[in-house]
């Protein structure tokens, strides 16, 4: 009897431990999605760790884990410090390599965004520590971009869906950051980023990709800069820009400052 009530009171406890954190990772996505401030991302934070530490389930995990890298990528492009840039990058690197190993003995499955953001945080460290960095690391990050271009979602999508075509444009981002002699290649850089632009014109980061290779280019290139930069300035109204529209105020301001020197090298002065 006293064997059958302690088995009780654990599945009891088991049940609501793993309600508790099914809602502690509610509750951080509505958080994130309410990001106007950096506070709310750091709450976000804290409450997805507290729902890891809670959790037996090795689904909500990865998920959960994945979800970490994504907070604190949005972390680092968001901070104004180049140490705290690094401190972000680096646990979003943490987060996605435990999704990874999740995926890979909890789960028996590679799964596609593991390899995504694992790459998105390597490069983002990388160019924060330098170009030899990223020479250093990119046979690491473009084998986790092919990992992710052929592997599927946690929801059985292409992993080329992800973050708006993100492992396209990041490949494109990779080849065009790249000195030629490590295998770096702007006709590469373009060809990804261009189809990564086609397939999601709305994320600005994708034009904003696009306009900065061209701005390498000639003349001709450079006016096409000039006016991607300015047609994205005025998608603003958009609604599928809108439904999106905290991931694209990151690069808003970039884009603006893009727009005026695209279009001062093109040759071309065009209001917005």
């Amino acid at each position: 009897m006293q064997f059958l009530i302690i088995s009780l009171i654990f599945v009891f406890t088991s049940f609501a431990q793993a309600q508790e954190s099914v809602e502690l990772y509610e509750s951080a996505i509505k958080y994130y999605e309410q990001r106007e401030s950096a506070m709310l991302v750091d709450q976000a934070i804290w409450q997805l760790n507290l729902a890891y530490k809670k959790n037996s389930n090795p689904l909500l995990a990865y998920k959960i884990k994945i979800l970490s890298a994504r907070f604190n990528l949005w972390k680092a492009l968001n901070s104004k410090s180049k140490g705290m840039e690094r401190k972000f990058y680096q646990q979003a690197i943490l987060d996605s390599d435990k999704a990874k190993e999740i995926g890979l003995i909890d789960l028996d499955t590679e799964l596609a965004e593991a390899f995504y953001y694992h790459a998105a945080a390597s490069f983002g460290w990388a160019m924060s520590n330098g170009i030899n960095e990223l020479s250093a690391r990119r046979k690491e990050i473009l084998s986790d971009l092919d990992s992710a271009l052929n592997l599927l979602t946690i929801n059985k999508k292409e992993g080329s869906t992800l973050d708006h075509a993100g492992p396209v444009r990041l490949f494109g981002l990779v080849y065009d950051r790249l000195p030629e002699a490590f295998g770096g290649s702007r006709s590469r850089a373009l060809s990804y980023i261009l189809v990564a632009f086609e397939q999601h014109p709305e994320y600005l980061a994708n034009g904003y990709s696009l306009a900065k290779v061209l701005l390498k280019g000639n003349r001709q290139e450079r006016k096409k800069a000039c006016q991607i930069t300015q047609e994205l300035l005025r998608y603003e109204a958009n609604d599928n820009y809108q439904k999106i529209q905290h991931e694209n105020k990151i690069y808003y301001m970039q884009l603006t400052a893009l727009n005026t020197q695209s279009c001062a090298l093109g040759g071309l002065w065009l209001s917005v």
